[in-house]
């Protein structure tokens, strides 16, 4: 397991890998005010919590809108992105475990 962390910088924010298994990724995702993801589609499951901010979450479609203490479970092989719509940063732990 990968012990030091993992820090990707992209135009919506940053995303910090905290913990790496053969099963699991763990992450910290930051995005800036206005900020969004690009659609994606993987072959593995996510569960994103929101630890601060807003959340504008789409998964396969529908639009989820989730603030500080809230989660979604994003199911293997979905379309799904999140973008920042608050005023503040938005901060989510995102846990990536292979499909089952």
């Amino acid at each position: 397991m990968a012990e030091t962390p993992f820090h990707i910088v992209a135009d919506w924010g940053r995303c910090e890998i905290l913990a790496q298994d053969v099963a699991f990724t763990l992450k910290r995702m930051t995005l800036r005010p206005g900020g969004a993801t690009s659609p994606r589609h993987r072959a593995h499951r996510e569960h994103w919590y929101v630890v601060e901010g807003r959340a504008d979450a789409e998964v396969e479609g529908t639009r989820l809108l989730l603030g500080a203490g809230q989660a979604v479970d994003i199911p293997a092989d979905c379309w799904h992105r999140v973008a920042n719509g608050g005023q503040g940063p938005l901060t989510m732990i995102v846990v990536q475990a292979a499909a089952c």
